[in-house]
């Protein structure tokens, strides 16, 4: 089962100054730069790296999901 993971929020420190950013993992794989509203630093999100972690997540569910369905058989 496929996931939709683009609605969640994340919180990511502000490379400038530090202090949380809350912002949807959607809006950051379109783009993954973002501006602080405390400092207005920007700070750049790996987009590759949070690929990489949204599908070992779905891959985990996907297993999760096998092996549930194979114990309640």
């Amino acid at each position: 089962m496929k996931l939709d993971f683009s609605g969640e929020t994340i919180e990511i420190n502000c490379q400038s100054c530090g202090k949380k950013i809350a912002e949807k993992l959607g809006r950051l794989q379109r783009d993954p730069q973002l501006t602080c509203p405390h400092c207005k630093g920007v700070t750049t999100v790996d987009a590759a790296k949070l690929r990489a972690v949204i599908q070992t997540l779905q891959k985990s569910l996907d297993d999760l999901g096998r092996n549930l369905r194979r114990t309640f058989k």
